[in-house]
């Protein structure tokens, strides 16, 4: 049996195909997937971006663990 979420979902994206192969555009528009370089281009500045994350959460732990710390 399909969770009721995935009906909706089923639903909503079929009457989404529908409305684009019966000429109205608007209801969502085809993308142009990156190429492997574009990827390699852009995955230096995400990996900065998880480090940069993760030393923020080293330096400043979130509250309850600085009880736990403290005890």
């Amino acid at each position: 049996m399909m969770a009721s979420g995935s009906l909706v979902s089923f639903w909503i994206a079929l009457f989404t195909l529908k409305a684009y192969m019966l000429g109205d555009k608007s209801v969502c528009r085809p993308v142009r997937l990156p190429t492997p370089e574009e990827e390699d281009a852009k995955r230096l500045s995400r990996e900065r971006t998880q480090l940069k994350k993760e030393r923020e959460r080293d330096e400043h732990p979130t509250f309850p663990f600085v009880i736990e710390t403290a005890r």
